[in-house]
């Protein structure tokens, strides 16, 4: 079974969904691919608007979300994290496209949500990229190489998010199309692995 799990490296809700989603991964022994997306060109294909530009009202709900989350998972965030937006999510996303391993995609992904979320590193420094690579046991200096090739790739994903009925992140697409959006979509998408 492969699940294609869409998402953007400054999604909150990425980074709090994760370590959930990977530990679905080993119980249930599916293949994750991985589609790290612009998601403000998703937002304009979908309907969505950037945190910026929206109304009060959602931004203040947005906030109690985060924290209610917080105190559930009982993991570290910033919530108004120093480097966000990053400088650049194109190049530590396209690092992620470049490796060609999933279980090293999944740490890296991972480590860039922390580096945002948790530590507040710029993800668009390449020494805070080197220093993820290092701590996953990856070569950075390759990867930032590498990683030039897959910016057509990591360009098409808004699109490609957005025929699949994907608006949001992080958002999980079962073989069969059918889509989970959100961190708080895990458990439902337990139930639907396990009638596979």
């Amino acid at each position: 079974m492969n699940i294609s799990y869409y998402y953007s490296l400054m999604s909150p809700w990425a980074y709090l969904g994760s370590e959930r989603f990977y530990r679905l991964k080993d119980k249930y022994s599916f293949n994750i691919i991985h589609y790290p997306l612009d998601i403000i060109k998703l937002f304009s294909l979908s309907g969505g608007e950037p945190l910026a530009k929206r109304s009060d009202q959602r931004k203040t709900y947005r906030m109690m979300e985060l924290k209610r989350w917080k105190e559930i998972l009982n993991i570290p965030i910033n919530f108004n994290p120093k480097y966000f937006p990053p400088s650049d999510l194109v190049k530590a996303s396209c690092m992620i496209l470049a490796l060609d391993n999933e279980e090293d995609q999944n740490k890296l992904a991972y480590r860039l949500l922390e580096f945002v979320w948790k530590y507040e590193k710029d993800i668009g420094n390449d020494d805070n990229l080197k220093e993820a690579c290092i701590q996953c046991s990856l070569d950075g200096n390759k990867l930032i190489i590498s990683q030039e090739s897959f910016f057509e790739k990591y360009q098409s994903h808004a699109q490609l998010a957005a025929r699949r009925n994907v608006f949001g992140s992080p958002s999980y697409v079962l073989d069969d199309g059918e889509v989970f959006w959100g961190q708080d979509r895990l458990d439902l998408l337990e139930k639907a692995i396990q009638k596979k």
